[in-house]
């Protein structure tokens, strides 16, 4: 995989109208959907009544879809700060990887509910998830949460996009960063590590963001 002209070579390519202006990228931020499809996510970050985007839309399967060249602004982090720079949607990019989010544990304490606890969510949906991740959160309520993890296949792409962006943007000395959202079904430590190892970091992997140190190449077009 590679970057051409600011795009992912061989991936479809669906352009969202929600962008502002050009930036030079030294970090990604990794979101998730809080849905089900890509599909879904993709027509809400396409839709300029929404006024959201990101770069990459990373699907359970791994199937990438890109939205917004990497050259360009897109409208993923709102306020934000990150590695003591404010701002964050003009210096990084936009991965957002389909997932739900959280689930609650119903009443009974064994059925999984949607993330309203209104309704039963189906099996087949939840056959695609590792479901161990069991945690409160105080911010969106008491109570314990199910934090459904990326799939191997996600990881898998997300990592091949983010060398590929490095190897395209990166200079000796501009550090690249990496963001999990807070709250999202978190990586695996088998999965962390997979991430770590690929930015080259020293320390150990963390969940929320760190700044590492990029490899140097030479500018793609």
């Amino acid at each position: 995989m590679k970057v051409v002209n600011h795009l992912l070579e061989g991936v479809e390519v669906v352009r969202s109208p929600n962008v502002s202006g050009f930036m030079t990228p030294t970090g990604a931020i990794m979101h998730y959907t809080a849905g089900y499809t890509a599909d879904s996510a993709i027509k809400t970050l396409c839709n300029p009544a929404a006024k959201v985007s990101a770069h990459l839309v990373i699907d359970t399967d791994g199937t990438i879809t890109q939205l917004v060249p990497f050259n360009r602004i897109a409208w993923h982090a709102g306020p934000s700060k990150l590695a003591g720079r404010s701002g964050c949607n003009n210096f990084t990019i936009g991965f957002e990887f389909v997932n739900p989010g959280y689930f609650r544990i119903g009443k009974d304490g064994k059925t999984i509910m949607d993330w309203e606890g209104k309704s039963a969510v189906p099996a087949a949906r939840l056959a695609l998830y590792d479901l161990s991740v069991r945690a409160a959160n105080k911010k969106i309520g008491g109570g314990t949460f199910i934090w459904p993890g990326y799939t191997d296949a996600q990881i898998e792409a997300g990592l091949a996009a983010l060398e590929a962006i490095k190897e395209a943007t990166a200079s000796p000395s501009s550090p690249a960063t990496k963001m999990w959202t807070p709250g999202s079904g978190r990586p695996t430590p088998v999965q962390r590590s997979r991430w770590a190892v690929s930015r080259r970091s020293s320390t150990p992997p963390r969940t929320i963001a760190r700044t590492v140190q990029s490899r140097p190449s030479a500018a793609s077009s």
